[in-house]
C-alpha cells in the first residue's frame, strides 16, 4: 500500500532541486486538507493546530511540527529591519512592482509569504478583498505588507502612505491590525506607514 511518504519519495528531485515549497509537502503529507498556497513553516503548524480538532492525522503533524521547532523558532519581524531580511532577495530586484502579504502569528512570525498582485514598472495595485482572504485563510490577526520599487529608490509616495493609512483604518475596523507597510528596493527599504527614513543595507547583492 502506498504512502503519502512514498509519494514524497518519488518527487525527491522536485523537493531538493526545486525548493518545494511547504504547501506542496503538506499537501503530499496530508492530501485531504485544503493547504493554502504560501505557507510558511509557522503557518504549517497553525493551520495543523486549527485542523487537528477534527482530524487525528493533522493533531499528529501538529504534535510532530511543535517538536521539531523547539530548538529552532523562525525569527519575529519586529521591525522594517527584519521584514526586508525576509523579503529583499524576492523583491529588491524585481523589474516589476509586487504586494506582498505576511500573516502573523501572536509571537511576530511569519505565517506565510502571499503575492496579492503584480503591476507595471511604476505601479501595483491591491484588491482589498484578496488580503481579507489571505488573512481569514491563515488564521492570523496582525499582517505586514511590503512591496518593491523597481527604480530602485525605496522612498515611500505620497500614494504608499495614504495607501498604508486607509488600509490601517479598513483593517482595524473588521479587528486586523496592520503591523507595517515596507517599501524595499535596490538601495534599501523604508516604512510606508510610518513614514520613517530610508534605510541602507549592506548584505545584499546580485548572485
Amino acid at each position: 500500500m502506498s504512502t503519502p511518504f512514498d509519494s514524497l519519495a518519488e518527487r525527491d528531485h522536485d523537493a531538493q532541486g526545486h525548493d518545494a515549497s511547504v504547501s506542496t509537502i503538506a499537501a503530499l503529507l496530508v492530501p485531504d486538507h485544503p493547504w493554502p498556497a504560501g505557507l510558511s513553516a509557522a503557518g504549517l503548524i497553525q493551520q495543523a493546530r486549527r485542523g487537528g480538532v477534527a482530524s487525528p492525522r493533522l493533531a499528529a503533524l501538529h504534535q510532530l511540527l511543535n517538536r521539531l521547532m523547539e530548538t529552532q523558532q523562525p525569527s519575529a519581524l519586529c521591525d522594517a529591519a527584519a521584514v526586508d531580511r525576509l523579503l529583499a532577495k524576492r523583491l529588491a530586484f524585481g523589474a516589476r512592482e509586487q504586494m506582498l502579504a505576511v500573516p502573523l502569528d501572536g509571537a511576530g512570525r511569519a505565517l506565510g509569504i502571499y503575492c496579492l498582485g503584480e503591476g507595471t514598472i511604476q505601479r501595483c495595485s491591491l484588491e482589498p478583498r484578496l488580503l481579507l482572504d489571505v488573512v481569514v485563510d491563515s488564521g492570523a490577526s496582525r499582517l505586514i505588507l511590503a512591496h518593491n520599487h523597481p527604480s530602485g529608490d525605496p522612498t515611500p509616495s505620497a500614494e504608499d502612505r495614504a495607501l498604508s493609512a486607509a488600509l490601517r483604518s479598513r483593517l482595524a475596523g473588521v479587528g486586523i491590525s496592520l503591523v507595517d507597510h515596507v517599501v524595499i528596493a535596490r538601495l534599501g527599504f523604508a516604512s510606508a506607514l510610518y513614514d520613517g527614513p530610508v534605510q541602507r543595507r549592506g548584505w545584499l547583492c546580485v548572485a
